[in-house]
């Protein structure tokens, strides 16, 4: 329906209906690199590609997304940052994404292997995913798009499969994942970026029964010393406001029958007053944890001894660790803890309100802590 308000089901791995389609929301605007100062990075071509026969190049660096937003701000950030990239909208043809390349080597067999369901990403994508090349002042990065989820996937999970494929073919000298994440410590706000080394899994339901479904994995890898420093005059606030926050507010009351205010749903963690300095932290041995199920973090400190929630990256901590693969992990806050006080359902319909809308400029912040951790190495 034209006017029907925009509710996102909650999962931060995207819905058909990214972005808020109402709301008219500004540009991310093209990068001054000067500030750091640095090159911009540059998109580099792939030579010869078959995507059913073609191997992943070698790279220095490999960076892993997930979703359509988070894909959007890696392409502005690694290839795409001399111009402006308009608002993400499912709607938008984005024709940079004309360059990424499908991947495909051993996915229709593993798609019967492992019963991947008709309805995963991965098969109407008919791929593990796509990729691009950058090069960061010298070094050679592999972006990857991936199309493989846990919770999507069905019981084998097959994004197994797909990582050990990544670090088989390319071996990296640092894998790193990146994306949105909700925010498990109170006072991580909306736009930081949580940084670390460390994943584990929380599974629940039928992938309760998994040998490593509590299990959780680590490196000794580090971004360099003083990140923040490093990338804080790239970073930016997240363009929210009392009055977009009142129309998520007002939808929200319309699809639950409530009358709900900011005094309800408001905290300091989503307050446009103090958005204005992001921050992107380096949590040592403080893993993310990884859900099969849209988990929230709340006001009272639930999840405080994690770095974030989020859906995939403890799989890249295990197979790394079986490989004695260096792995990075770049969660950018994409709906901070949310009240204590509200019915669990409120609280992952309002999550999911906060994520939808804004999680295409904390990507951003995500994608320069990524390429602030590359250039920090030695």
């Amino acid at each position: 329906m034209k006017n029907e308000p925009l509710i996102a089901q909650p999962n931060r791995l995207g819905t058909k209906r990214e972005g808020h389609e109402t709301l008219e929301l500004p540009s991310l605007k093209k990068i001054d690199w000067s500030v750091v100062p640095s090159q911009a990075p540059k998109c580099v071509k792939i030579s010869h590609w078959d995507r059913l026969k073609s191997q992943l190049p070698s790279a220095d660096y490999i960076i892993v997304t997930w979703t359509e937003a988070e894909w959007n701000a890696l392409d502005f950030v690694f290839c795409d940052s001399n111009r402006d990239m308009p608002y993400y909208r499912s709607t938008n043809k984005n024709q940079w994404k004309d360059k990424w390349l499908s991947y495909s080597l051993g996915y229709e067999e593993a798609r019967k292997e492992y019963n991947i369901p008709p309805h995963a990403p991965s098969c109407e994508a008919d791929a593990w995913g796509r990729i691009c090349m950058s090069d960061v002042n010298g070094r050679n990065i592999l972006l990857i798009k991936s199309e493989m989820h846990v919770s999507t996937d069905g019981l084998g999970i097959p994004l197994l499969a797909f990582v050990e494929r990544i670090v088989e073919e390319s071996s990296p000298r640092v894998l790193f994942t990146i994306g949105t994440a909700g925010g498990a410590k109170v006072k991580s706000r909306l736009g930081d970026v949580s940084i670390t080394n460390a994943a584990k899994f929380c599974l629940t339901g039928e992938l309760a029964e998994k040998e490593y479904a509590q299990k959780e994995f680590s490196c000794d890898w580090r971004p360099g010393a003083d990140i923040q420093t490093f990338v804080s005059n790239l970073l930016r606030p997240v363009p929210a406001t009392q009055d977009i926050f009142k129309t998520l507010i007002a939808e929200l009351n319309e699809k639950e029958g409530t009358d709900f205010t900011w005094k309800d749903l408001g905290n300091d963690d989503i307050s446009p007053d103090n958005l204005g300095n992001p921050q992107a932290t380096f949590l040592d041995k403080t893993p993310v944890l990884t859900t099969n199920g849209f988990e929230v973090a709340t006001t009272d400190g639930n999840y405080e001894k994690y770095a974030a929630m989020e859906m995939d990256d403890a799989v890249i901590g295990m197979i790394s660790n079986d490989h004695n693969q260096p792995f990075g992990v770049v969660r950018n806050i994409s709906d901070p803890v949310i009240n204590a006080g509200l019915l669990e359902k409120v609280q992952r319909d309002w999550a999911a309100h906060i994520y939808i809308t804004f999680g295409f400029y904390s990507s951003y912040n995500g994608a320069i802590a990524a390429w602030g951790a590359i250039m920090k190495q030695s």
